[in-house]
């Protein structure tokens, strides 16, 4: 029926609204390279919205974190830094190559485990 039908298309939109983590590891990523290339800081605050306003229904507790700044620390060739009570995100001085990025999600998904359900 035409009900049935609806649902079945509302439950495939739920099971894609978690974005797969090696597209948000690359969204970070592209944030903080196109701030770097204007001379500017990345705040960890603006990576938060950026990814708010690019997913609406992004969420680190999708990812099995709690805070934004920890899931950060998880994302390959990213560096937090403090400086006085902010925080500001860096790539990593070394280079960003494919296998680094796929091992780090690898890495990931085992630490997830179990919990990993829609994503992965």
């Amino acid at each position: 029926t035409d009900v049935d039908e609806e649902k079945d298309e509302d439950e495939e939109k739920d099971e894609d609204a978690i974005r797969s983590i090696s597209v948000i590891y690359e969204m970070i990523q592209k944030i903080i390279t196109e701030n770097d290339g204007k001379g500017k800081k990345t705040g960890i605050g603006e990576i938060g919205s950026r990814l708010v306003k690019s997913y609406s229904d992004f969420d680190v507790r999708n990812y099995g974190y709690s805070k934004l700044s920890t899931f950060l620390e998880s994302v390959p060739n990213v560096k937090l830094e403090r400086q006085n009570n902010s925080y500001y995100a860096y790539i990593n001085g070394e280079d960003v190559t494919l296998d680094a990025i796929e091992k780090a999600i690898r890495s990931e998904e085992r630490r997830v485990g179990k919990e990993c359900t829609s994503w992965c």
